[in-house]
């Protein structure tokens, strides 16, 4: 796949985050982890602070309305993998995730977490 071919995937997928359907938002999500994991860093990194601002956004959005686990999770593990792909240069991201992603875990820790659910601490603590 050429980087031309990824940039225009990349540019498809991160609008499809804002979508109505709960089930479309997490399969956007995955998309995007599938994306990141194969796209290099050299295409990532011109858009880092969109997307992740994005991320944050639909992050935030999640948590103020107690969206569904399955988002939330979803969006964990995308942020992990950004944060796993960038590496040392992710470091400029993480005041924007990390009041979120900590208000998340102590929420969870009093929470009645649905017992299918339960991995959710542990994707979120691994995103910390």
């Amino acid at each position: 796949m050429t980087e031309l071919e990824l940039f225009s995937y990349f540019l498809s997928l991160v609008p499809v985050l804002d979508d109505q359907c709960t089930r479309v938002r997490t399969h956007a999500g995955a998309a995007l982890v599938n994306f990141i994991d194969d796209a290099p860093k050299s295409v990532l990194m011109p858009y880092l602070e969109p997307l992740c601002q994005k991320l944050a956004a639909v992050l935030q959005q999640h948590l103020q309305s107690t969206g569904p686990f399955m988002v939330l999770e979803q969006l964990c593990t995308t942020v992990a993998a950004v944060a796993d792909k960038i590496e040392k240069d992710f470091s400029s991201q993480y005041d924007l995730f990390m009041p979120n992603l900590m208000s998340l875990l102590k929420a969870t820790e009093n929470a009645k977490v649905p017992e299918n659910e339960g991995w959710f601490i542990f994707t979120n603590t691994d995103c910390i």
